[in-house]
């Protein structure tokens, strides 16, 4: 039996079906070592609170930098799609008024007979623009900003008695229109894309436009902009000493404040003492 005991641990270690290395208890060790090293490795690298807070900062000060100026792109898009749609509106609309009529020009169409009747001009435009408010709606000052801003003038333009003197109407998206009949036959209006809403400003926001003929439509805009000063005046209007001529002197004129724009009883004046400023 104790022979038989020897043989069997014999054959078992004799055996041809060997124990993996695998599982040896010192592969079992070096196992637990191998994970160990992970996790000290993998510690290693985890960022810091340090760290995740000078990202964020970062982040923070990229947003900062680019985020207004993703916003007005954004606000630019969308007044230069109002635009064009405001554009589209008068042209389809007095189109519409014409084909109505019965007739080919605007000269031709019945509002141009309204005169200065506010009532008359309002109920002819009704006939083909959706509104939400007209001159006789209690809230028409809602329509356009109490003043504009003019690019090249030195103060904002008063528009907030002009809703209740002039043919005033809004329509149902927010754009709002005001003007008169022309002797020449023509429509003349003031455009506010967005209402009272900023940046209240000619060339932004708030346009001038013609409607003449069968339906031309004309930007009059630039008109009421005045064109800015010839680089070589700058020093010249902003003071009148460093004006060297009296060719100067005089085209500085038209661009100081308070000058009635050149002529007789202007700020700047020349004499023997050079170009005198009389206004400031």
């Amino acid at each position: 039996m104790g022979g038989g005991g020897c043989k069997s641990a014999s054959y078992l270690n004799n055996s041809p079906v060997k124990h993996s290395p695998h599982f040896s208890g010192q592969n079992f060790k070096d196992f637990d070592k191998l994970n160990l090293a992970n996790y000290y490795a993998s510690a290693a690298y985890a960022f810091t609170l340090a760290e995740v807070l000078i990202t964020i900062g970062v982040i923070g000060i990229v947003a900062a930098i680019a985020i207004p100026s993703l916003i007005n792109h954004y606000n630019d898009k969308v007044l230069e799609t109002r635009y064009q749609r405001s554009k589209n509106i008068l042209i389809n609309g007095y189109k519409l008024m014409m084909s109505k009529e019965q007739v080919f020009d605007m000269k031709d169409l019945s509002v141009m007979k309204c005169g200065q009747d506010i009532d008359c001009i309002i109920n002819a435009h009704k006939e083909v623009f959706k509104m939400m408010r007209d001159s006789s709606s209690p809230d028409i000052s809602e329509a356009f900003a109490s003043d504009y801003t003019i690019p090249g003038e030195p103060e904002k333009q008063d528009f907030s008695s002009m809703a209740s003197q002039m043919p005033t109407f809004q329509t149902t998206d927010g754009m709002s229109y005001m003007g008169m009949p022309q002797q020449d036959g023509s429509m003349i209006l003031y455009a506010d894309l967005n209402g009272k809403n900023k940046p209240n400003t000619a060339g932004e926001d708030f346009f001038i436009f013609s409607v003449s003929g069968n339906g031309v439509f004309t930007d009059m805009t630039s008109m009421a902009i005045p064109e800015p000063p010839p680089e070589e005046l700058i020093d010249c209007i902003n003071d009148s000493r460093k004006c060297l001529t009296e060719e100067q002197c005089m085209a500085a004129e038209k661009y100081v404040p308070g000058t009635p724009h050149g002529g007789p009883g202007g700020c700047y004046t020349w004499n023997w003492a050079g170009c005198v400023d009389y206004c400031r």
